[in-house]
């Protein structure tokens, strides 16, 4: 397993961030335009759960 986690990083451009830094390197804008995330949509819950959503709707279609 670690040769195949090594194998992959090797075939992926860019820089390796800590996870954490996640949040600070998402372009959310995009991300709303994107899935269509609506203001009222977002008042209702976070984007990550207005994300997760879209994607199941998409997956059970």
């Amino acid at each position: 397993m670690i040769n195949d986690m090594e194998a992959a990083a090797g075939r992926v451009q860019g820089t390796r961030v800590p996870l954490s830094e996640l949040a600070a390197l998402a372009d959310l804008d995009l991300i709303d335009k994107y899935y269509k995330l609506t203001k009222p949509e977002l008042a209702a819950c976070s984007r990550a759960e207005a994300v997760a959503f879209r994607i199941g709707a998409k997956d059970s279609l």
